[in-house]
């Protein structure tokens, strides 16, 4: 008798057996098929165990065959999608505008006034379709408070309770690697990035995301057009995010990581080609010249016809 791996409950045909992965079968008229597995990105062949699309990311995986699948280490590493183009030790590939900003403020934390002083370097990151985003990659950072006297008391460690290196959207998007403004009418940037890197927002376009699909929320105005505000939802029922110049706050309810700007309940959304709440992970910030970010985008098919 078949068992529920061949048939469900309702009497239809289960497709989805090795890895989870669909099974392309009967897909002809004829009533033959393939019979190759639908990895999304790539098939494979189940009677000659290979895979026939090279990876679009091979260029980046110079190291690699183009033919190769999670870096021919499936036990130890998720062959992913949909997230800003990476290399193969998992550095975001950017490239310099040789554009330096510098930015010099005091906030307050528990009646204690902190003075920050940071220095960035303008790049351009690239989405999973190959967009050009401008970002901000720290390069110098101190915080000092007043000594009592007159001076100034540089402050490290455990005593320091800022982390200007990223911002909400780093955070949820870079790994905490950059930081991604958007001061656009509309939040351009951001939600060309929730396009191109395949997130499902719900309530557009007829999608549902609840809790325990979602890999993230965003927060709008109250017309919904502004983002103000962007955490993720890790391996578990908890949330983490990233607040300005102020350490992330890891691990909290969904609404201790809101934004105080935020006008409106949560919006969750759902990334389809990965649904790994740590998909943002990345190790560093690889930069490479314009030549060679070219190149890889052109033998990856991608368009860079738009810039934010």
């Amino acid at each position: 008798m078949a068992g529920l791996s061949e048939r469900q409950a309702i009497g239809d045909a289960n497709n989805f057996k090795y890895n989870g992965k669909e099974l392309q079968t009967k897909e002809f008229t004829t009533g033959s098929g393939l019979e190759w597995y639908d990895y999304g990105a790539r098939m494979f062949d189940q009677q000659f165990e290979r895979l026939f699309n090279q990876d679009k990311f091979s260029e980046v995986y110079i190291a690699l065959s183009p033919y190769q699948c999670a870096a021919n280490n499936p036990i130890k590493i998720i062959d992913e999608g949909g997230e800003l183009l990476k290399d193969k030790e998992g550095r975001i590939i950017a490239t310099s505008t040789g554009n330096i900003v510098s930015r010099d403020n005091f906030t307050t934390v528990n009646g204690v006034e902190y003075q920050y002083k940071s220095t960035y370097e303008v790049v351009t990151i690239y989405t999973d379709k190959g967009t050009p985003i401008n970002a901000l990659r720290e390069i110098a950072s101190e915080v000092t408070r007043g000594d009592g006297a007159g001076g100034r008391l540089k402050v490290e460690g455990a005593d320091n309770p800022m982390s200007t290196c990223s911002n909400c959207h780093g955070y949820a998007f870079a790994g905490a690697q950059l930081v991604i403004e958007d001061n656009s009418n509309g939040s351009s940037i951001i939600k060309t990035i929730l396009a191109d890197d395949g997130y499902q927002i719900d309530g557009e376009d007829g999608a549902t995301v609840d809790d325990m699909e979602a890999t993230g929320f965003i927060e709008t105005d109250e017309s919904g057009r502004n983002i103000y505000h962007t955490a993720i939802r890790n391996n578990n029922d908890f949330w983490s995010a990233d607040h300005g110049v102020f350490k992330p706050i890891e691990n909290v309810s969904k609404g201790q990581v809101a934004s105080p700007a935020a006008k409106n309940s949560f919006v969750r959304t759902k990334n389809i080609k990965n649904n790994d709440p740590l998909k943002g992970t990345a190790t560093g910030i690889k930069i490479v010249d314009p030549k060679e970010i070219a190149k890889i985008l052109k033998d990856l098919g991608l368009s860079t016809t738009k810039s934010n």
